[in-house]
């Protein structure tokens, strides 16, 4: 197959030689010892290695581009060199077929929804130099259901570094299980929509919690618990069906808002002096503990 502009038939369109887009050469900086892509006549530059169903990408590319492999549904392993530096968005949307990706440590940037919808995925290694997860980008992945950093053996891996959870970024997976990045600061809207927590507790790292991180009416939320934390939206939890939310005694940051509008939900949480002087028994603060009540 000639290097260049394929349709979903893979009719060769244009080839890649003497052709530029926006101003650049095609066969020179986007061609396949450089990059996949897609440009806005909406067909896909495709070549012989992505007509298998495992695609080992040349270790001369440095650049997957935005939609290269969308809805290769063929593909059932992706290979990514460490030339490699940066993933565009959506890159592997659709790849319905998609078991497991690594995304090596010289990747700078994974795009948002880069590996939104690929329904079949059950493993994904993050080990990318980012601080961020992109927006959408695990979206529609519902074999995924626990998300940890690098060596927790979750079906997400992502680095320690990760300080931002973007828009939907696990949106419509079954989430029930995640341990969070050690430096995580930031969770935006609808995160979490749509996943399989029964409790969630979010750690004192974070500085901002977004609207509706946790939605829907199918929501198997029943228990939240927060740190202390100044930015966090009135509606971070309206939609959901939480019962508790844990918040610590005498916060200084939680806006009043806040307050008036989960009133009927919120508990203070207890520490083990706390439950001494209610009156428990290290008996009863045992069996607690093994219950996962503990506060």
């Amino acid at each position: 197959m000639e290097p260049g502009l394929y349709d979903k038939d893979n009719n060769l369109i244009k080839s890649w030689a003497g052709l530029t887009f926006m101003g650049f050469d095609i066969e020179k900086n986007y061609g396949p010892d450089n990059v996949y892509s897609e440009e806005s006549s909406g067909y896909r530059i495709l070549e012989k290695r992505c007509s298998g169903t495992k695609l080992v990408i040349s270790d001369k590319v440095v650049k997957i581009g935005s939609f290269a492999l969308a809805a290769c549904s063929q593909l059932t392993d992706i290979v990514i060199p460490d030339s490699v530096l940066y993933i565009g968005e959506s890159a592997f949307y659709k790849c319905s077929n998609l078991k497991e990706i690594t995304i090596p440590e010289t990747v700078k940037r994974v795009g948002g929804g880069s590996l939104n919808t690929c329904k079949n995925l059950k493993k994904a290694i993050i080990k990318a130099n980012i601080k961020e997860i992109e927006p959408f980008l695990f979206m529609g992945d519902k074999n995924l259901t626990s998300a940890g950093p690098i060596g927790s053996g979750c079906d997400i891996e992502y680095p320690d570094t990760i300080k931002i959870f973007n828009t939907g970024c696990f949106k419509d997976t079954r989430l029930e299980k995640i341990v969070f990045p050690s430096k995580i600061e930031e969770i935006y809207d609808s995160a979490f929509v749509n996943t399989n927590f029964s409790k969630i507790k979010f750690p004192d790292s974070l500085k901002r919690i977004g609207p509706n991180i946790i939605d829907g009416k199918d929501s198997k939320v029943s228990e939240i618990t927060i740190p202390d934390i100044e930015k966090i939206s009135p509606e971070a939890f309206k939609w959901a069906n939480v019962e508790k939310i844990y918040i610590p005694k005498n916060p200084e940051h939680i806006p009043l808002i806040f307050f008036d509008i989960y009133k009927n939900k919120l508990d203070y949480i207890r520490t083990l002096d706390d439950l001494l002087d209610e009156g428990k028994s290290f008996k009863e603060i045992n069996k607690m503990c093994k219950k996962g009540l503990e506060r």
